[in-house]
């Protein structure tokens, strides 16, 4: 067995090949927590988006109830108009049976 001062080669490329495999499951795992990061900012941002979306659609929402409602008022008062001008209009009837 060859010997480099008072370690085999052997122990040196065991030593080695440890300190490479630990570097690189450090690497791995940097690279895992990296990924979950970035997934977390991404689920984050897409929760945000669909914040957004969800309060535009309430927005657009409350804003045609809001024109439903007064649509509604302006036919009810139309209506009311309507039977005013059919009252009157029963009258001017009766007035012109009477003469």
């Amino acid at each position: 067995m060859h010997h480099f001062g008072s370690h085999p080669v052997n122990q040196d490329i065991k030593t080695a090949s440890e300190s490479a495999t630990r570097d690189w499951n450090a690497v791995k795992a940097k690279i895992a927590a990296d990924m979950n990061a970035l997934k977390a900012h991404v689920a984050e941002a897409k929760h945000e988006h669909d914040i957004k979306h969800a309060e535009h659609h309430a927005d657009r929402l409350e804003s045609e109830a809001g024109f439903a409602i007064e649509y509604a008022i302006a036919a009810v008062e139309q209506a009311g108009l309507s039977v005013l001008d059919a009252i009157d209009a029963r009258l001017a009837a009766a007035n012109a049976k009477q003469k």
